[in-house]
């Protein structure tokens, strides 16, 4: 295991977990009252994170406190969570879903569905006379 600083393994961390759950720096420091500044000044570096607002912080992210001082939080969980590459893939092409040719999805009504289709004809139209 790496030997982090626990204020980098924070920051790290907080970053991490902005990232993949696609949040935004500003919304977390908003739900700790705080102003969007102060978070940017911490994942810079320029001031560290007090210790009333790491249950705060934690709790945005639905975590414990001590969870946000874990070694790669976010790889970590990402790993677990990942399927492997056959498992992604399905035995049958999920965009045709199964129905035939010509045949609207499931899921799709269609106002025609009782009357035929119109007959397309190979005939070339007949060129006007100019």
């Amino acid at each position: 295991m790496r030997n982090v600083r626990p204020e980098l393994l924070l920051v790290e961390n907080i970053r991490t977990l902005l990232y993949q759950r696609r949040v935004k720096a500003k919304d977390l420091a908003r739900f700790c009252g705080h102003e969007p500044a102060w978070l940017t000044k911490i994942l810079k570096g320029d001031r560290g994170v007090a210790v009333e607002d790491l249950p705060c912080i934690a709790e945005f992210f639905g975590l414990q406190t001590h969870e946000l001082f874990q070694h790669g939080i976010g790889s970590e969980r990402r790993r677990q969570q990942r399927r492997s590459s056959t498992d992604r893939r399905a035995l049958t092409d999920r965009r045709h879903g199964g129905h035939e040719k010509g045949e609207l999805h499931p899921g799709v009504e269609s106002r025609f569905r009782d009357t035929a289709p119109p007959a397309r004809s190979r005939e070339t139209p007949a060129r006007k006379a100019c």
